[in-house]
């Protein structure tokens, strides 16, 4: 390629310009039509359910243990602070589910189940030397028991992060904000709101230099999208030099910025109060002509999270097309951090009316 000279003059032509639109809400899949067309073996959607109701577990053993009311230890004395994500589970679940196991996410304060989905898909993934690695001491002589053990010791050295314990993730100096592993691709969660977005992105680019085929999922949360740093590294991600003519290499960052719209900021909820938006989809507008393939989908239904996310990495992320954009709205149960005092439904919205469309109570 020649040398490059941006030589471009002013074109005041009159006009108007047209932001396009994003579709919402377009996925309406069941198990039954997903089974009968192929996209879903019953395995996986055996194991979409699994991971859904293990983070509900995790998160509701903590809540328990906030409250006393976990019997094996009615004294236990946790201490430091929580973020749950109690019926955020399908956008979770589905998202990694969505990548292969090798690719890479990034994830949030808010991060348990993101940390447990994500380990519980790369360790499916891996093979048995792989897996016998991680679990040296497992006798298991079948590779399906080898692997039962491994997700056991995920689940073990997640909770023990949590406890300040050795055996944690981050041998418990990270505790729930800042649980990663890098032989599992986690990259990290984040207690800066939005800290995640900039590595993410940055693994974006490493993953375009050094193309190896992978796609980084970065999952935020609605407060993050009012963040600079977040709103950088969106306009990092769709700079045309990256696929326009400039470049010897066109292809755009693979990957996926997953807005978590769970409406309960730390300030105010996105939705009249905190912007000037209906949609954070509106966010992908400023950045790109093509709205950073932005699409809205229902966080509470894993199949349309799994859909969206696995259309993603194929259509833009794995082929080069670059970045895109998926807001997730979904309802959480429990209060934004569980401390001190009691994590009671919250009462922003009829708790019973969340129940009934969370989804590890009716998930598939």
């Amino acid at each position: 390629m020649p040398n490059y000279l941006s030589n471009s003059r002013p074109d005041f032509t009159p006009g108007r310009t047209d932001c396009g639109t994003i579709p919402c809400y377009q996925y309406q899949g069941k198990v039954a039509s997903e089974l009968a067309s192929g996209h879903l073996t019953r395995t996986e959607a055996i194991r979409l359910l699994e991971d859904m109701l293990t983070i509900r577990e995790f998160e509701e053993m903590i809540v328990k243990l906030r409250s006393g009311a976990y019997s094996p230890l009615p004294d236990f004395n946790y201490r430091g602070p929580t973020h749950l994500s109690i019926g955020q589970e399908a956008a979770s679940t589905g998202a990694c589910a969505g990548i292969e196991g090798n690719d890479y996410i990034t994830s949030t304060h808010r991060g348990h189940g993101d940390s447990i989905a994500k380990g519980c898909v790369a360790l499916r993934a891996m093979s048995e030397d792989g897996l016998r690695r991680r679990v040296p001491g497992c006798r298991a002589a079948s590779l399906n028991d080898l692997l039962e053990a491994a997700i056991e010791d995920h689940v073990y050295r997640t909770i023990a992060e949590l406890f300040g314990k050795e055996g944690g993730y981050c041998k418990g100096r990270g505790g729930g904000m800042h649980i990663a592993d890098f032989t599992l691709n986690h990259l990290g969660a984040n207690a800066i709101v939005g800290g995640g977005v900039p590595i993410a992105t940055g693994a974006a680019m490493a993953c375009r230099y050094l193309r190896n085929n992978r796609v980084v999922c970065c999952f935020a949360g609605d407060g993050a999208y009012g963040n600079g740093v977040v709103l950088e590294s969106l306009n990092w991600a769709a700079m045309g030099q990256f696929s326009n003519q400039i470049t010897n290499h066109p292809f755009g960052l693979p990957i996926v910025f997953i807005i978590l719209n769970n409406h309960y900021g730390m300030t105010g909820r996105a939705e009249h109060e905190v912007t000037g938006i209906r949609s954070l989809a509106r966010r992908a507008a400023g950045f790109a002509d093509n709205n950073m393939h932005a699409e809205v989908v229902n966080g509470m239904d894993v199949l349309a999270s799994r859909d969206a996310v696995q259309r993603a990495a194929a259509a833009y992320a794995w082929r080069g097309e670059g970045s895109s954009t998926n807001p997730r709205p979904s309802w959480r149960r429990r209060r934004r951090t569980c401390r001190s005092f009691p994590c009671t439904p919250t009462g922003v919205h009829p708790a019973g009316l969340v129940r009934q469309s969370s989804p590890a109570s009716s998930p598939l």
